[in-house]
């Protein structure tokens, strides 16, 4: 972990932060990972992807990318784009580097935590250690940094 970490509780207003920066990075990804699907595989009158196959495989494509923009932040120094602008970095309960087993454990365990309308995110209030579901789930837990210290001159 890092050494300007605090175990504090991460308010999930500041998970929304990181979380809508890194959507607006995902969705220029998506957009331009999705080009090859929307010039080849379009049908040609209606401008959609129609066949059945290749609508999952587009769907499996498309949760690979954001699969993989997520494992690398969270295996590679615990931090995506998003969580490094709000000061907060994924470490696992040992407070050592998350693994890839625990990377994909989170993701699938945070998607299940958003259905119930955020339920699994807010049941840290609830939780001893003011944990989420999918930092339950996954062995691994959010910190929130410290601002670094300023040098003086």
């Amino acid at each position: 972990m890092n050494d300007n970490a605090t175990p504090a509780l991460v308010h999930p207003l500041r998970r929304l932060a990181a979380m809508a920066y890194d959507t607006v990075l995902l969705a220029g990804t998506l957009i331009l990972a999705g080009m090859p699907w929307a010039i080849f595989g379009a049908n040609e009158e209606t401008g959609y992807i129609s066949d059945e196959p290749q609508k999952t495989l587009f769907f499996i494509w498309n949760l690979g990318l954001i699969f993989g923009y997520f494992a690398l932040g969270w295996c590679r120094g615990g931090r995506t784009l998003g969580m490094r602008s709000w000061r907060l970095q994924l470490v696992a309960r040992d407070s050592g580097p998350v693994t890839v087993g625990q990377a994909l454990r989170r993701f699938a365990a945070a998607l299940l935590a958003w259905l119930p309308l955020g339920a699994g995110v807010l049941w840290q209030y609830r939780d001893r250690d003011g944990l989420t579901w999918h930092d339950r789930l996954s062995g691994t837990r959010l910190v929130q940094l410290k601002k670094p210290q300023k040098k003086s001159a």
